[in-house]
């Protein structure tokens, strides 16, 4: 019997299928030759173009309403925007040079009033070589670091082409940071760099790198970014107390504090700010993290209401602040 229902189910689907396909009638919106472009390997200082032909192969007009691509690499020039029956236009996508890295597909989406296909799907494809490949990645997440420790991390950097010549790395960070560039082989680099946050400092960091091409000529500096969090930082869950529009009672919430990057966290260690009549009791809990009991009375509505909400703020020393938003829904 399952078996017979699911089997009917199939049949219906296919046949809905098949009516939608039906009802919507043949695209009239079609690209004329290609719908591809693929523009194999080649340097990635150098730009590349497609050109496609769109044509209106139905017996109304189509307005073409936008063009959206799938990399913020490259950008679009359409010809027309309404193409009257057997009329056609040129669009031309635009690979822009240093845009994208390494190889790609991406797709180009013409959207339209065909009421047969609202988006015309084109693409562009190639691999777009660097003049240095960077290792692990150019792009690199350290979590969580040390305070007042040094933090350390070698990257290599692989030429593509024989005769690269770098210069030394510039720095732009919010912490003290240094790196050193050394030359391995002829086309190989290594790199190290090297992050030392105070033992006071907590929050986030940023560490941007550029390192100038001087041979071959024409391409961009290197771009290396590392970014995470520094020394500790003291947690809320949840960090939102919503009260109903319609309360009329006092509500009270439960919040757990952790202390990220550190050990442990007891009541001593904790400080609060809190809206006036707001009732907070701390209390430790076996995990090592502390437990918060929020309670927040009928006579505080009025003014969390009227202020657009209310924060409690939690501190701990040497460690960046955790708050609490209290807003009425």
């Amino acid at each position: 019997m399952q078996a017979r229902i699911v089997i009917l189910c199939g049949l219906w689907i296919v046949i809905l299928t098949m009516a939608i396909a039906l009802f919507a009638g043949t695209p009239a919106l079609v690209a004329e030759g290609s719908d591809k472009a693929d523009f194999g390997r080649y340097p990635a200082k150098e730009r590349k173009e497609a050109l496609f032909r769109l044509c209106n192969k139905g017996d109304r007009l189509i307005r073409l309403l936008s063009i959206r691509t799938t990399c913020g690499c490259a950008v679009n020039e359409l010809g027309a925007k309404e193409l009257q029956p057997g009329e056609s236009t040129s669009l031309k996508t635009v690979v822009i040079e240093n845009g994208i890295f390494g190889p790609y597909s991406k797709n180009v989406y013409v959207e339209s009033d065909d009421p047969a296909q609202k988006f015309l799907s084109l693409s562009i494809a190639g691999n777009a070589v660097p003049i240095v490949y960077v290792k692990p990645q150019d792009k690199l997440s350290a979590g969580r670091i040390q305070a007042g420790a040094p933090w350390k991390q070698e990257f290599l950097l692989e030429a593509s082409e024989d005769g690269v010549l770098l210069g030394e790395p510039l720095i732009n960070a919010n912490l003290p940071a240094a790196a050193e560039l050394n030359q391995v082989s002829n086309r190989t680099h290594s790199l190290s760099v090297t992050i030392s946050p105070p033992s006071s400092v907590s929050g986030d960091f940023l560490c941007k790198l550029s390192i100038p091409v001087k041979k071959p000529e024409g391409w961009i500096p290197i771009s290396i970014s590392i970014s995470g969090q520094a020394g500790l930082s003291l947690m809320a869950v949840p960090a939102q107390i919503i009260i109903p529009a319609n309360a009329t009672e006092a509500v009270k919430r439960t919040l757990e504090l952790k202390l990220l990057g550190g050990k442990g966290l007891g009541p001593e260690m904790l400080t609060f700010e809190k809206p006036e009549g707001i009732i907070v009791e701390i209390a430790q809990e076996t995990t090592g993290h502390l437990k918060a009991s929020v309670t927040v009375p009928v006579e505080c509505f009025a003014s969390i209401k009227a202020s657009g909400g209310a924060k409690l703020v939690f501190h701990t020393p040497n460690a960046s602040a955790a708050a609490v938003t209290i807003n009425m829904r």
